[in-house]
């Protein structure tokens, strides 16, 4: 519940959020993640970024629990 609306997605954004939440992932699970941007480099309402923030963190946690996966990436597509 902390991780919800990190003080990071203030600070750094989404993107940089998203690569240190992959990071701590990686580290806890041993599933390598790789987070990468395709689009503009442009901050969103605080409300969309905190959306897609625990977007991904439910994704990597179905990735850890279900998908029995060595490696996993995020990409955050800004149009």
């Amino acid at each position: 519940m902390v991780d919800l609306r990190p003080i990071a997605l203030d600070e750094i954004g989404l993107y940089a959020a998203l690569q240190q939440y992959g990071q701590q992932f990686q580290e806890r699970t041993g599933i390598h993640c790789q987070v990468k941007r395709r689009g503009a480099a442009k901050r969103m309402s605080s409300m969309l970024e905190s959306s897609y923030y625990r977007i991904a963190q439910e994704a990597l946690t179905n990735v850890w629990k279900h998908a029995d996966a060595r490696n996993t990436e995020v990409l955050l597509e800004v149009r």
